[in-house]
């Protein structure tokens, strides 16, 4: 009987060994490409369509990597609950809470105490549905981001709150459509509130007409001054009202202002503080 080389076994285990872990190797990398996948089906609710996501990436696999929470359903419900727990699972260092397309009623306030928390969507087939009379985002700390997305207001009857009641600093709002709702009181979108709500930049931030807003933006401080204010390519329709007198109010404490390609934004400044 002829002997088998044992160089030949030696060299077969090593090579088995490596396509093993070739074969592991790109499975993972399937898996790790096929969870960062977020499909879309859409269906027809009326004249609306509504995106329903039916894959999901995994959060807390992703999430090791970039401090990234997906608010896909899954594991945070669509909707202010989800939006809130994603926020805190943030752990309270910078990070991203994504919302995929989809319909986010807003029920209660959502208080954002910590620093760089970024809201992004994915476009305007990301709503979030304000039903909440009150304030729908609190914004206590720095570096907020409110990005690509629509909210329109839902509420059933006159509200009085603000879509952002900011007195963090640093923070950005951009490529956002606001829409109010006919028939009622809109309240108010942002409110600037205190010193603490320096260096805001709003962009690309549009408001549709026939709604009747207190205002669009306030900036106010009665101690101490709001500094460094930037809005570029607002574009507000000419048949919205304000109860408050105009959509931009420059009230007591304000510093330092820029509007840049503001189209339909009416002004009013004010000392209502006196003084």
């Amino acid at each position: 009987m002829k002997q088998k080389d044992p160089e030949i076994g030696v060299f077969m285990r090593k090579n088995s060994i490596y396509l093993a872990l070739a074969v592991i190797i790109v499975l993972a990398a399937w898996w790790y490409t096929e969870q960062s996948k977020i499909d879309v089906d859409y269906s027809r609710s009326g004249a609306a369509i509504v995106p329903t996501p039916t894959n999901v990436l995994d959060t807390a696999f992703i999430g090791a990597f970039n401090n990234t929470r997906y608010v896909n359903g899954y594991k945070y419900p669509q909707d202010d609950s989800g939006i809130e727990a994603a926020i805190s699972d943030l752990g309270g260092v910078p990070g991203a809470v994504v919302l995929p397309c989809g319909v986010y009623d807003i029920k209660n306030e959502i208080v954002v105490n910590s620093l760089g928390v970024s809201l992004i969507g994915f476009g305007h087939c990301t709503r979030l549905n304000i039903v909440t009379a009150g304030d729908a985002f609190i914004v206590d700390d720095s570096r907020f981001l409110l990005s690509d997305m629509e909210i329109t207001i839902s509420a059933s009857s006159d509200r009085a709150g603000s879509v952002l009641k900011i007195s963090g600093d640093q923070g950005t709002v951009r490529n956002v459509r606001i829409a109010g709702r006919g028939g009622i009181k809109n309240g108010k979108a942002f409110t600037l509130d205190g010193p603490g709500a320096n260096n805001w930049t709003f962009s690309d931030v549009n408001f549709p007409g026939g709604a009747k807003w207190q205002y669009l933006f306030l900036l106010k401080s009665t101690s101490g001054t709001i500094a460094s204010t930037h809005l570029t390519d607002i574009r507000v329709s000419n048949t919205n009202t304000y109860s408050g007198g105009a959509g931009l109010i420059l009230d007591t404490g304000v510093d330092t202002v820029t509007c840049v390609s503001c189209e339909g934004l009416t002004v009013l400044a004010q000392n209502s503080a006196g003084g």
